[in-house]
């Protein structure tokens, strides 16, 4: 009995220690477990952001590939043919692209247009072209803003090569003419001819005999044909022959599918073009890198202007382009210009718009929830006649040749500038450096030399780069603001719902498909 109490103590004691050893265990354990299951879960999340921006992930990946693999071969000192090796993925991939141009703009136009009554289309058209021109317009007074404001003219007058412009005795197109060509351009003779060509006006000059026996120079316009194709004949042919269908109703429900399956398979082909995309850019990007000159004393001599043109381009695409959204739509802007990253991205690789033309469609009808039929239709007019960037560049451009010739400008050719830059933006296609080829009409207005043009050529593999992604995201937003100011509810869609078949760039419209957490959101297509 002496010995129970103490044993009892001990026994007590000995319990305790094992309930608070194992307690100590367990919630060791728990906490363990708790860390896993956060650790999973941001595995999970992780893992859901990059199914749901697969595209957009690996083309960073891409372009960082591209620029690492540039500047690493640049100091090898490749060959030409070295370099044409390493372009050759990239050129194979936009060959791809501009392939599918030409027959998805006729498809998505005519399908487009069919499906939406007269007046619908001539809403949409009046909106779209007034933002297109608004937005040019300031995008062209903000670059001479900035340009007047930085001046980077200054002390570069070592630059200035001879004025050969003012020795040539023919006549340049004037900006009547090329508003004339416009007109021309949009409605063209022979439509196979205008997949392949457009035309321009041009003078050629000869001697007169005057019956007074003197001699007289005159000049004459001639209308020429130049490669690329016509893009404003073919759309308002495609609207004008996809709204007839729509008119006539049952007969031509035949020509009413047959567009919109048309368009699905063509949709298909882009999506399994698009997979090349990562490739593609990072072998565009290093070719690019390695046929540039020397980088260093490209920055020295011209740091100055693409600073100003980079900074003037940026407050319109990050300052004007969201204030208009918002303002008309209440919706937030930069969710959007995230949205259309992806094909902004590319546009900035391509340096062209007409080629990021279905990754725009497909971003603005998955991911940013916009009507495909406003899509469709305001796109291709985009990408023809939308050329914010390139009115912001011309603008800087041309006040920026004239502070090197220490031209003295009054009031009336600011004003001039701003409206001529405006007005033949408006000309520029979507193709690389078009603006560069447009600026002897803007140079002209104020008489600055012609010659000078070719100092640009020097930054003009950036700079295009930069004023496209402008003129692309341009695109996207105007789309946004007519689809939310053009309520098209009412109107009748017979599309088959096969338009996002192929590859998506990671965001699927969920109010037409529900799919499982667990699910890849990026399927190959089939």
């Amino acid at each position: 009995m002496v010995n129970s109490v103490p044993e009892r103590a001990v026994c007590s004691m000995s319990k305790h220690i094992i309930r608070n050893t194992g307690s100590g265990y367990r919630t060791h354990q728990a906490d363990a477990v708790s860390s896993d299951s956060d650790m999973s879960t941001i595995v999970t999340m992780i893992a859901t952001v990059i199914r749901k921006n697969f595209f957009l992930v690996t083309t960073v990946f891409g372009v960082i590939a591209g620029i690492v693999l540039g500047v690493a071969l640049r100091s090898l000192e490749p060959s030409v043919q070295m370099i044409s090796f390493v372009e050759l993925p990239g050129e194979v991939f936009m060959r791809c692209l501009r392939l599918l141009i030409l027959p998805m703009m006729i498809a998505t136009i005519v399908s487009g247009s069919a499906n939406l009554s007269g007046k619908a289309q001539g809403k949409m058209a009046l909106l779209t072209l007034s933002i297109f021109m608004l937005t040019s317009l300031i995008s062209a007074l903000i670059g001479l803003c900035f340009v007047t404001a930085i001046y980077p003219g200054r002390d570069m007058s070592g630059l200035v090569g001879e004025d050969t412009s003012r020795q040539q005795s023919q006549k340049t197109p004037t900006l009547t003419d090329t508003f004339l060509d416009l007109i021309r351009n949009a409605f063209p003779e022979n439509l196979i001819e205008a997949t392949t060509h457009s035309g321009y006006s041009a003078y050629q000059s000869k001697n007169q005999t005057q019956l007074d026996g003197s001699v007289k120079e005159i000049s004459k316009r001639v209308w020429h044909v130049r490669g690329g194709t016509n893009s404003l004949g073919l759309i308002v042919f495609c609207i004008a022959f996809g709204s007839t269908i729509g008119s006539m109703g049952t007969p031509a429900d035949p020509l009413k599918h047959f567009f919109s399956a048309l368009d699905s398979v063509i949709m298909k082909l882009v999506g399994i073009v698009m997979w090349f995309t990562p490739v593609g850019v990072c072998s565009l990007l290093c070719a690019r890198i390695l046929e540039a000159g020397d980088i260093l004393l490209l920055f020295h001599q011209m740091a100055l202007f693409i600073l100003t043109v980079v900074s003037a381009l940026s407050v319109e695409l990050f300052g004007v382009q969201p204030i208009l959204y918002f303002v008309l739509t209440r919706g937030n802007p930069f969710k959007l210009l995230l949205q259309l990253a992806y094909p902004g991205m590319c546009a900035f690789v391509c340096a062209a718009s007409a080629p990021v033309m279905p990754l725009m469609l497909r971003a603005l009808e998955d991911k940013c929830g916009v009507d495909k039929r406003v899509a469709k239709f305001v796109i291709p007019i985009g990408v023809t006649v939308n050329m914010n960037g390139t009115a912001c560049f011309i603008a800087a451009a041309t006040m920026f040749i004239a502070q090197m010739n220490n031209i003295s400008l009054e009031l009336s050719d600011y004003f001039a500038v701003l409206i001529t830059s405006t007005a033949v933006s408006i000309a520029a296609t979507s193709v690389p450096s078009a603006a560069l080829f447009l600026m002897a009409m803007t140079l002209s207005v104020i008489g600055a030399p012609l010659s000078d043009v070719s100092l640009l050529f020097t930054t003009e593999w950036l700079l295009d780069r930069c004023r496209t992604v402008n003129n692309c995201l341009g695109d996207g937003v105007t789309a946004a603001i007519v689809s939310h100011l053009c309520d098209l509810k009412g109107e009748p869609d017979d599309d088959n719902g096969t338009d996002c078949n192929g590859v998506d760039d990671g965001c699927l419209d969920e109010k037409k498909s529900k799919i499982t957490e667990d699910a890849p959101l990026n399927c190959p297509p089939v």
